[in-house]
């Protein structure tokens, strides 16, 4: 009991403290009666140890609010670390499933969000086409939001596809389709990607890719999770099937559970 008293007691003195001395700095109290009781104030005037008061009321006030910013900076980073830390333990375990389904080992696929490009226009955009129907259609891109753990830095930094009215790559496919689907060689695909020179060196080192939307309650495609490796993947019909599933559920994880990183 006592030692809650003193916690209690040292967090009154701290909090009151700045603001007395501020108010004795700034009032006009006779303070001269300090000289007397305090010997190494018996040779400064009464203004300069007021001012003394003022600055060290203030600098207390700025060093507890710097810890108090320092120790919830420290808490929201640990916090962050050990999300992205649960994060990058529930994708290993995914693919080291996905590996098992598809029969294949150290496949190194990495996972990549892709999320609408925001525009200080896009809801005007959205609400002039959904006021005209089909007769106006506006530049749909998705851009990656590249997170260190779901895939390994690379340089896959400022790519995006175009969703509509143009199809560029798989990401513009799956957007379409709103389905899962996927290329085992992209080296040499059975779809024209249409895609442009920068998006075909950002992707130089890719060959299987799969992609599946993650779609809202409205039926809106609001992301498209891409997974994606160096390695050239063949995938059976039944195999086909039971990945479907499966990365269908793992989108639909990060939709309701982790909304957040698909904004």
């Amino acid at each position: 009991m006592k030692k809650k008293y003193r916690v209690i007691l040292r967090i009154i003195l701290w909090s009151v403290l700045p603001s007395l001395l501020t108010f004795l700095g700034k009032s006009h109290i006779d303070l001269s009666f300090i000289q007397k009781v305090v010997p190494v104030f018996s040779d400064i005037t009464p203004t300069v140890f007021k001012d003394y008061f003022l600055l060290t009321g203030m600098l207390i006030s700025l060093i507890l609010v710097d810890m108090q910013f320092a120790i919830s900076e420290f808490d929201r980073r640990t916090v962050t670390s050990q999300r992205h830390f649960l994060i990058q333990y529930i994708k290993n375990i995914f693919i080291e499933s996905l590996e098992a389904k598809l029969g294949e080992e150290n496949t190194g696929i990495n996972i990549r969000i892709f999320v609408p490009k925001r525009g200080i226009l896009k809801n005007i955009k959205k609400g002039i086409e959904i006021l005209f129907g089909n007769k106006v259609k506006f530049k749909k891109v998705f851009v990656i939001k590249n997170m260190d753990c779901l895939s390994e830095p690379g340089v896959t930094n400022g790519l995006g596809f175009e969703v509509k009215p143009e199809i560029q790559g798989l990401v513009g496919l799956c957007y379409h389709r709103k389905a899962f689907v996927y290329e085992e060689d992209i080296k040499s695909p059975k779809e024209n990607f249409k895609m442009n020179e920068f998006q075909r060196d950002k992707l130089a080192n890719i060959r299987f890719w799969m992609c599946v939307p993650v779609v809202n309650k409205k039926n809106e495609v609001i992301a498209i999770i891409s997974f994606d490796s160096k390695n050239k993947i063949k995938i059976s019909k039944l195999e086909h099937d039971e990945l479907s599933r499966a990365v269908r559920n793992f989108s639909q994880f990060f939709g309701e559970g982790l909304p957040d990183l698909l904004k």
